[in-house]
């Protein structure tokens, strides 16, 4: 994927690759697995530093904006956000205001 720049690189690791380990937990690997999702942000940050929210691009056929990307990615972790606060409040009994 281009923006503006040079071409976004995509490291193989840990959350990579067809197996997908990074959905097997172990917390031996926690501060390995958290400095690898980091690293993810700088790439992706890196990537897109000098684009526009309008700039486009084609995705498996479909065009997509960079503001189109952010959007889907505010929503799934706002969803994600919410599947955690129901486990927690089933273990804590505790409902927000």
């Amino acid at each position: 994927m281009t923006w503006k720049g040079p071409d976004a690189e995509r490291p193989e690791g840990p959350l990579t690759g067809p197996e997908r380990p990074m959905l097997q937990t172990d917390p031996a690997r926690a501060a390995a697995d958290y400095a690898r999702l980091t690293e993810e942000f700088k790439l992706a940050d890196a990537a897109v530093a000098h684009a526009s929210l309008d700039d486009t691009f084609t995705h498996r056929g479909e065009l997509m904006s960079l503001r189109m990307i952010y959007l889907h990615m505010i929503e799934e972790y706002a969803r994600h956000l919410g599947h955690a606060d129901l486990l927690r409040e089933r273990i804590d009994g505790a409902t927000g205001e």
